[in-house]
């Protein structure tokens, strides 16, 4: 019983990724994440958005405290299996453990790392890079934008891109929503 739970969470987590790599969700970052392969082990990648680490670990919760690596670190992928992958800082050495919560991601492992590792940099450019590469949100910041600043949204409160709302906590009580219109960022709590 408990095997075929674990198989119908697999299944249910693939079908969401899938939809949550819809073309329509952002423009070029997606159409990058559809031409690049799946992040193979003992390979170097850049990181396709900012993450935040505490203890050398984080999880796909997407918390935003700890330690900031920035879009287009360099990383090197360790190990990739489960809900765990670990990546190595190629800068620093530090390594860094990767936990996917499939209750709040709702993707399998291998779908977190493609969204999370590029083969190539990521372009950073316009009048927000500098805070994309701060991991600070700014008013104004298109879709696409925002998600090099802060990750993905977890999946169980914003199951698309497209939609207007977006959800991040900086911790397990402290919600951060996201507004849009359209595509530009017009709301949300202590951004400017």
């Amino acid at each position: 019983m408990k095997t075929v739970r674990q198989f119908m969470i697999i299944m249910l987590a693939t079908v969401l990724s899938v939809g949550a790599l819809n073309a329509r969700d952002i423009s070029d970052y997606i159409k990058e994440l559809d031409e690049s392969p799946y992040p193979e082990m003992d390979k170097e990648y850049y990181l396709r958005h900012c993450i935040w680490f505490e203890r050398g670990k984080h999880k796909t919760t997407n918390y935003a405290r700890g330690e900031m690596l920035p879009v287009n670190t360099k990383v090197t992928l360790l190990y990739l299996s489960g809900s765990d992958m670990s990546i190595r800082v190629n800068e620093t050495g530090k390594v860094v453990k990767i936990n996917n919560v499939i209750n709040f991601s709702r993707k399998h492992m291998s779908t977190i790392a493609r969204l999370m590792l590029s083969p190539k940099e990521v372009s950073v450019s316009g009048e927000f890079a500098e805070s994309i590469r701060n991991g600070e949100p700014r008013l104004g910041m298109s879709k696409e934008e925002v998600v090099m600043t802060r990750g993905w949204p977890p999946a169980h409160k914003t199951d698309s891109l497209v939609r207007d709302k977006w959800m991040y906590w900086s911790s397990k009580l402290v919600v951060h929503t996201l507004e849009f219109e359209g595509d530009k960022l017009v709301k949300g709590r202590g951004i400017h």
